[in-house]
């Protein structure tokens, strides 16, 4: 299994690359912890924008994940948008667009506090 991920011009992976990692439907449906898998059962060629990955023994029974980060380049503005294209084994696989959001405000209250309290009046 080969993907190709060119990421938008403007980003740029961090410097400790990607992570893989797998799991079983079982696992992935109970969102249990994924596996990381090893560094010897995959390449990967890096490209300016992106990088080609291989799987050199690919496992049936397992779903795979490729994850990397690129942060958000400086004087991005809420609403520009950053595009993702992947292919696997060759074929357009997927085309994401990022848009930037950024959040704010401020947070308050009145502070108040409560209690309970209850009494027993009998045996039941």
């Amino acid at each position: 299994m080969t993907l190709s991920d060119t990421f938008d011009d403007r980003l740029t992976m961090l410097s400790d690359g990607i992570t893989v990692e797998s799991t079983t439907p079982e696992r992935y449906a109970a969102d249990s912890p994924w596996d990381t898998v090893s560094s010897s059962n995959y390449t990967v060629d890096y490209h300016e924008h992106g990088f080609t990955w291989a799987l050199k023994s690919v496992n049936p029974d397992l779903i795979y994940r490729v994850y990397y980060d690129t942060p958000t380049p400086a004087g991005t503005q809420t609403g520009d948008s950053f595009v993702n294209d992947v292919q696997a084994n060759g074929t357009d696989f997927l085309t994401d667009t990022y848009v930037a959001q950024n959040a704010g405000g401020n947070g308050g209250g009145d502070q108040k506090s409560g209690q309970i309290s209850w009494s027993k009046v009998d045996s039941n």
